[in-house]
């Protein structure tokens, strides 16, 4: 599960990598710089079929000013059942560009048109009915000879058949002819011919999936919808370069047929496959009563849009079969959010919400930036999210044909293992020492689990607290030592310790240690003594008690009073040698370094014969959100590359930065952060830290508890 999510995180900054290059890309997009900007120059007047330039001439006071209109300014002023319409504008020529071949870039013209300059028919894209082609997403360039252009008062008109949603580019403007070309040839690539590249990746999927199902045994639905899916949505890209395929071009497919099968038919089928690819995932078997649904769904919008007579028939339905739409993935989304709470489906549920999480974005980037700028013209992003999950799900069929050689690889190599052994057998005295090595390993192997279950569970919420623990030991068997102390839902304190040195007999003083500090701890509260005399007392106890044993402790005793009328808690502690706590205030929202009041009266370790010790006792009060941070210097002293260690200042900055964060939180965070720090560096001493979060007192709901 953490590597598909590390694939999920990395696809998804290489989603916002790309989407951020092709956003710069476009919003520059090698612009000249010295050019005539034509925004805002349009004037229009509708026309027939047969008017001529002299036609235009006639009726050129009759025309209108375009104002700024929608994405569909063609279809606003027209209609969208099929009508003529002239565009016209008048331009002068600056001084730097006279003496030149200039060129027109028009982005988008849709549906088709054809240009006269001063008189002269200059080129045209797409071609009237009744044989009707578009240049869909093509920039539209066009060629101004020297020979026919004027200094002053030239005049461009553009004959435009709207058919359905169409539109006029408000961004024209006429550069030098090199700079204009070069633009107009940038535009098609980022809006029409990038998709021809996303082709392959497509095409590639669909190849793999598409064997792996037909050369397995067990056919996999899977494989077949996903396959079918990169197939529809490959076929669906089509559309957009359109104008390059030469069987549209030479008009052997009607430009009806080539929409009704690349668009319409393609959209359907998505949809289809992706509910189809969703339940299979999910293992899921749809009631035959949902995939009849779907199929009838399919084949009516389908069926309909194949016997459309026309294209103005299919502008009439389109509504419809945008809301059916959504039916197709009604009951697999279901299925998705479901799986997220079922826990035998979870995992599947996540894996697919991770797939297609490039996906989603973008197609929200997409619907966000359309519905603020409705009449710029953007490349659509959702192809390149799709991209990614595609790569996604590549990698995912990988992981699980890598582990299934790993299992073979793992058979094999016992298998060899195996035959070593008999055919290469050691002496007897190497044998013995073997099984004294493995003996040795095994017992420390349950020395270190013994010792895991004398501590309490890392993480737990009493009343007024969330607390979390991260223990970290450097080898098997830590020298590290944590408690808590508790009356049913109530914290009484908590301690950590640290035992000098490493390996089994700092393990064994922290065992030897656990219960005397907190028979000790429950006596002194009952008894009502001083923190500071309980430590001192525990000093002494454990100094007899170990003996010669050279090893000592350094740590921290915490001691909480009852939450008063403003839900404040007093706590008393008392430092033997250990790292100062930090105290984050919620108030204030800077944390302090816990010190003693006198630090040149606190002095000694813990467990030392002979050695005069004086633990001075602080108190402190905790409000709400306030936080307590106590940790080994395992986490200060960890070093990185060039031999920096951690250090408090890096543990304060994390904790200021994420105190709105549960106690868990904060330690992963920490956690991660020093992972960071240390690269490949490995630790050099246990790592244990102590995050205690004051919650509202008021808010406690009682929970249970496994002691094991």
């Amino acid at each position: 599960m953490k590597s598909r999510s590390s694939v999920s995180i990395k696809l998804f900054s290489l989603t916002c990598f790309l989407i951020a290059w092709v956003l710069s890309v476009s919003s520059c997009k090698s612009m000249p710089n010295n050019k005539i900007n034509l925004r805002g120059t349009y004037y229009w007047a509708p026309c027939s079929e047969k008017d001529t330039y002299q036609d235009f001439l006639q009726q050129k006071d009759k025309f209108v000013h375009m104002d700024k209109l929608g994405g569909n300014n063609l279809s606003e002023l027209v209609g969208i059942t099929g009508n003529y319409v002239w565009v016209t504008f008048d331009f002068d020529i600056p001084q730097e560009l006279q003496g030149q071949d200039l060129g027109l870039v028009v982005p988008i013209i849709k549906f088709a048109d054809d240009l006269w300059l001063n008189g002269y028919n200059i080129a045209g894209y797409g071609s009237f009915p009744p044989n009707e082609t578009s240049a869909w997403f093509q920039g539209q360039y066009f060629l101004f000879s020297e020979e026919i252009l004027k200094p002053q008062g030239n005049t461009v008109l553009i004959k435009i058949w709207v058919h359905g949603k169409c539109r006029i580019s408000t961004e024209a403007f006429i550069a030098p002819r090199l700079a204009a070309k070069n633009y107009s040839e940038l535009l098609t690539f980022l809006h029409s011919r990038i998709y021809i590249f996303f082709e392959g990746g497509m095409f590639c999927a669909f190849l793999l999936y598409i064997f792996l199902f037909f050369r397995s045994r067990k056919k996999s639905p899977q494989h077949l919808s996903f396959a079918l899916l990169n197939f529809s949505t490959m076929e669906f890209l089509a559309a957009f370069y359109a104008p390059d395929m030469p069987f549209y071009t030479s008009q052997h497919v009607s430009n009806l047929l080539y929409f009704k099968v690349t668009l319409c038919f393609n959209a359907y089928a998505i949809m289809y496959f992706v509910s189809t690819f969703i339940l299979n995932f999910l293992s899921i078997k749809a009631p035959k009563y949902i995939k009849a649904t779907n199929l009838s769904v399919f084949f009516f919008q389908s069926l309909i849009t194949m016997a459309a007579p026309d294209y103005n028939f299919l502008m009439a339905i389109c509504p419809i079969m945008l809301f059916l739409l959504p039916l197709q993935l009604g009951y697999a989304l279901f299925c998705l959010f479901k799986g997220l709470v079922d826990k035998e489906q979870r995992e599947k549920a996540l894996t697919l919400l991770q797939g297609f999480a490039p996906t989603l974005l973008t197609i929200a980037i997409d619907i966000s930036i359309r519905l603020i700028r409705p009449e710029k013209i953007y490349m659509y992003y959702t192809i390149i999210g799709w991209q990614l999950s595609i790569i996604f799900f590549l990698l995912l069929l990988t992981r699980q044909f890598y582990s299934l050689y790993y299992r073979v690889e793992v058979l094999n190599t016992d298998l060899e293992k195996q035959v070593m052994i008999k055919t290469h057998k050691l002496s007897a005295v190497n044998i013995e020492l073997e099984n004294i090595i493995r003996r040795s390993n095994e017992d420390l192997s349950m020395a270190a689990v013994v010792q895991r279950k004398f501590f309490p569970y890392p993480s737990r919420n009493f009343k007024g607290w969330d607390i979390y623990i991260y223990y970290k030991p450097l080898a098997d068997v830590s020298g590290d030592l944590y408690d808590y102390y508790y009356n049913n839902d109530k914290l009484n304190g908590i301690s950590i310790f640290d035992v000098s040195g490493h390996g089994i007999a700092s393990s064994l003083i922290t065992m030897l240690a656990k219960d005397m500090i907190k028979n000790l701890f429950d006596l002194g509260t009952i008894n009502g003594e001083k923190v500071s005399e309980t430590l001192e007392k525990f000093n002494k106890t454990l100094s007899d008690a170990k003996g010669s044993v050279d090893n000592y402790l350094t740590g921290l005793l915490f001691r909480f009073g009852q939450f008063d009328t403003k839900d404040r808690c007093n706590v008393e502690l008392v430092n033997a040698g250990h790292p100062y706590p930090i105290l984050y205030n919620a108030e204030t929202q800077e944390t302090t370094r816990i010190k003693p009041f006198n630090i040149d009266s606190q002095f000694g370790a813990i467990g030392i014969r002979g050695l005069d010790v004086s633990f001075q006792q602080t108190e402190f009060t905790m409000h709400q959100n306030d936080i307590l941070v106590c940790f080994t210097d395992g986490i200060l002293e960890s070093t990185n590359q060039l031999d920096e260690q951690f250090q408090y200042e890096r543990v304060e900055q994390i904790i200021k930065e994420n105190a709105n964060r549960s106690s868990k939180e904060i330690i992963e965070l920490l956690t991660k952060a020093l992972d960071t720090f240390r690269d490949s560096k490995p630790l050099q001493d246990d790592i244990t830290v102590i995050v205690l979060k004051r919650n509202n007192s008021s808010d406690y709901i009682e929970e249970l508890y496994d002691n094991n």
